[in-house]
């Protein structure tokens, strides 16, 4: 479910920062593609970064990203993520730093119905998680309807999520390459 998540990384956050130190270190140029499901038009790659802040790297990005739209989470329908791993990154990298976020969208949720449709059901799942459920098959029924929205269970929508990231990432690393 989607709980408060404290106020200090959590532990598996803490044990791979000093891996990604170490191996980041000496690289002028950074990339992060951190992989989401949920917000968005079903069944469609968003490319959803926090605004830059730097022009250069939002230039840079622009290069990498070429031939898709990037929803800079300040464009109207988005929004800015606070203490996402992304941001966690910028912290600790020493480089120069790219971080890409990918959202696929799962029940359409930029449309009023999607939006009221994902709400309820993580009310749904946070009710009964905190509270409990009436029937052992209500507590099935919403715990399947919460995993379908992170992770369908249709095989069109988890066969276009592989093929668009597939297709993105080749057009991604052959243009940061090129940086």
């Amino acid at each position: 479910g989607l709980y408060y998540g404290g106020s200090k990384p959590e532990p598996q956050i803490v044990s791979v920062s000093s891996f990604i130190v170490k191996y980041s270190a000496g690289y002028p140029l950074v990339m992060n593609i951190d992989l989401h499901t949920g917000y968005g038009k079903n069944g469609t790659a968003h490319l959803f970064p926090n605004p830059a802040g730097n022009p250069e790297i939002s230039a840079m990005m622009e290069k990498v990203f070429a031939g898709y739209k990037i929803d800079w989470g300040d464009t109207a329908g988005f929004y800015t993520v606070t203490g996402d791993f992304t941001g966690y990154l910028a912290k600790i990298i020493r480089a120069k730093y790219l971080p890409m976020l990918f959202e696929y969208g799962t029940l359409d949720s930029q449309t009023t119905f999607g939006s009221i449709n994902s709400l309820h059901r993580t009310l749904l799942e946070n009710q009964g998680f905190n509270y409990g459920y009436a029937s052992e098959a209500d507590r099935e029924r919403v715990i399947k309807m919460f995993r379908e929205m992170y992770y369908p269970s249709s095989e069109a929508w988890r066969t276009k999520v592989i093929q668009d990231t597939r297709e993105i990432m080749n057009s991604a690393l052959k243009n940061f390459k090129a940086l």
